[in-house]
């Protein structure tokens, strides 16, 4: 390390505070009478000491600083992760895996210390610290490895990421897709065992988790058997431990495949658990992937939804295909000439471009206002906008001239009645626009504005689609015809329709759910995997029904044996919330409680955890994938008998090496205590030797 001095001025300055210490002592020792018969020897010394303080009091006026420059040398970082995922071990060598190569591992980590800076991480469904060996893990996201290195270590010296796996990844990305802009080598070391065993496989189940009670539901199951030509196995589902389904299934060749399309009835209701099963005598390397457990929530009613027009209109074409979808909705459309029903038994009533010129509905709307149906109106070219603004809903049109315009929709981030996902959010604004009324808007609530109109790429603050809840009378407002062009459009852009299906489905959910006037709600789901933690939601209303979160509430939960974990809720902004953690597999029920004055309130309910076998469906390592990693990023592949190899490539790749840099610091000279000792001791060993020669 060097060091140096430098202040703020320039260092001809230094020459003028030794001028003026020089002036000053020799002065102040030349002109004092007291001083004619001291010796000069004398003298000399006491101007010494003088000269010496006043120069450093002086020197200080320049704000000097130590400059020190400082050579560091960062050795290259290796990093090396471990696979810990169950696949690794589900093979002939899960000995090898659990016990030498454990010692392999730490042995060339502890060779490589000695020129690199060591950093280890296990992966699995998630990314820890260290180095486990446990083989645990339910998932492996190999995506979620590379990207978090990537973050950590951006602009550090990174020789290479070492993955030791046996790659096959369940979630996440294909890691080779996110190495793009890995700018390091990685090595991989190939786990696990390419040979195809014997082995009969569930490997997915696709199902609804939420079905209506006496309705029919599909279970799409796919059954993969590997060396397992002229072999029986015999699929079993059960509820309640009771058979309610059989098949017989003929394993033609070595490498089956097949797919089952399978309806069973919902006979009871309530959270109801399925267990689908594999039975075979032929010998396997596993038996543990033969078998899932699956959990159905079994509602008994459907939301009743009714669609209502003067005449055909493609919007209607749009939204009934989201809606027949839906297996929470029991959907039915008529014209207005045609419909003969009850309006009182429809959780909801969609009214396209009613009323209009033609039709008044006036004896329709009374029906829907005095019994508080929930109803959603589509305004368009038809609509009679004096007769939606009389019905006094929260929105008030005054067109111009009866023309219209093109409006494009625009995100409201204070919009609180519900949710829509980021990729909707964002998607939104490039959605062609609808034909909207021009004029005047205005609307109760802005906080219930899910779109607002956009105009020539200039936001404005009328609604495009709009909510109102006078009375608990749930109101929403579709400024605009031409629904049909947005899913259209999100279909070209992503050969789907999801994003036009969440706002359709969250649109029609929330108007059509019925107020949950409770005091005291609690919301979970009530299917969680085993690697999931599980999550409640709460929410006290007093009696004037304001939120409020004063009181604690307390949270039971109850597992088969009838063992109790005790919670406390934490307390949000108005609300309350927990994280109660990771279960166990099982059936658990819950007790959610606290109290309000002298009152009492409590919520019961239930929820399953589900074994995860995800790791368990593959069970042939994919080294071709290890390969292409390594290929990509100039790195290699190796086995777990090569660590010898793979130090001897890391040592000689040319690009991995010691980075030497230097930083420069500056310290104020002033905060040196020291320097002011010594002034402290200049000064009084001056005063000292005065008193002393006695010329005070």
């Amino acid at each position: 390390m060097r060091f140096n001095i430098v202040t703020e001025y320039s260092a001809w300055f230094v020459i003028i505070c030794l001028i003026i210490a020089f002036v000053y002592s020799f002065l102040l020792y030349k002109k004092d009478k007291s001083f004619i018969d001291t010796p000069l020897k004398k003298l000399k010394l006491l101007s010494l000491f003088r000269f010496l303080s006043v120069f450093i009091i002086s020197f200080f006026l320049l704000s000097p600083f130590i400059k020190s420059i400082k050579k560091n040398i960062e050795k290259p970082i290796i990093i090396f992760a471990q696979d810990n995922s169950e696949s690794i071990i589900l093979n002939k060598d899960s000995l090898f895996y659990q016990n030498q190569y454990k010692i392999n591992v730490n042995k060339f980590l502890q060779n490589i210390s000695k020129n690199y800076d060591v950093k280890t991480y296990s992966f699995g469904e998630g990314i820890e610290n260290g180095l486990s060996f446990d083989f645990l893990q339910k998932e492996t996201d190999f995506s979620n490895l590379i990207k978090e290195i990537n973050n950590n270590y951006s602009n550090r010296n990174v020789g290479a990421l070492i993955v030791a796996s046996d790659g096959v990844y369940n979630k996440g990305d294909n890691p080779n897709f996110v190495a793009n802009n890995i700018k390091f080598p990685i090595y991989t070391i190939a786990l696990g065992d390419t040979n195809t065993q014997k082995d009969i496989i569930l490997s997915q189940v696709d199902y609804n988790r939420i079905v209506f009670l006496g309705d029919k539901f599909p279970i799409q199951l796919t059954i993969n058997a590997n060396q397992q030509k002229k072999s029986v196995t015999y699929l079993n589902i059960y509820n309640n431990n009771k058979q309610v389904y059989s098949q017989k299934i003929l394993i033609n060749n070595n490498n089956f495949s097949s797919t089952l399309n399978i309806l069973l009835k919902a006979k009871n209701s309530g959270l109801q658990k399925y267990k689908i099963e594999l039975l075979s005598e032929s010998k396997e390397i596993s038996k543990i992937n033969n078998s899932k457990i699956i959990a159905v929530d079994v509602i008994k009613n459907k939301q009743n939804i009714l669609i209502l027009s003067y005449s055909p209109h493609p919007d209607i074409g749009a939204l009934r295909e989201v809606l027949e979808r839906n297996e929470n909705f029991k959907l039915e459309y008529y014209t207005v000439d045609k419909f003969n029903k009850q309006i009182n038994d429809y959780n909801l009533v969609i009214l396209d471009q009613i009323p209009n010129n033609n039709y008044s509905a006036s004896n329709l709307l009374s029906k829907i206002f005095i019994n508080k149906i929930p109803v959603l109106f589509i305004i368009g070219t038809q609509s009679n906008l004096v007769a939606i603004n009389n019905l006094q809903a929260g929105i008030n049109i005054k067109q111009n001239r009866k023309s219209f315009e093109e409006t494009q929709a625009s995100f409201n981030k204070k919009f609180i009645l519900f949710d829509l996902s980021k990729e909707a959010q964002t998607f939104i604004s490039e959605l062609p626009p609808l034909i909207s009324p021009f004029g005047t808007y205005s609307a109760d609530d802005a906080s219930s504005v899910l779109f607002s109109q956009s105009i020539k790429d200039i936001s404005t603050n009328k609604p495009l689609i709009y909510f109102n809840n006078n009375f608990n009378h749930k109101i929403g407002f579709i400024m605009g015809e031409g629904l049909w062009r947005w899913r259209l459009y999100d279909f070209n852009k992503h050969y789907n329709i999801n994003i036009f299906t969440e706002i359709v489905n969250k649109t029609v959910q929330y108007l059509s759910l019925k107020v949950n006037k409770s005091q005291f709600i609690i919301k979970t789901d009530k299917i969680f995997s085993e690697n999931q933690t599980v999550i409640f939601e709460s929410q006290l209303y007093n009696k004037s029904f304001q939120l409020i979160n004063s009181p604690d509430v307390f949270l039971d939960v109850f597992d088969k044996e009838g063992k109790k974990f005790q919670f406390v809720f934490n307390r949000t902004d108005k609300s309350y919330i927990i994280d109660a953690g990771a279960f166990q597999v099982g059936d658990y029920n819950y007790d959610a409680h606290c109290t309000l004055g002298s009152k009492r309130y409590s919520r019961k309910g239930s929820f399953a955890v589900l074994p995860l076998k995800i790791e368990n469906e593959n069970t042939v390592a994919d080294f071709n994938l290890l390969y292409k990693l390594s290929n990509k990023t100039k790195g290699e592949m190796f086995y777990p008998n090569q660590f010898e190899q793979l130090f001897s490539s890391l040592k000689n790749k040319s690009s991995i090496h010691s980075v030497v840099y230097y930083t420069k610091n500056l310290f104020d000279v002033i905060n040196l205590k020291w320097i002011f000792f010594l002034i402290l001791t200049l000064l009084s060993g001056e005063w000292f030797l005065r008193k002393f020669f006695g010329n005070y």
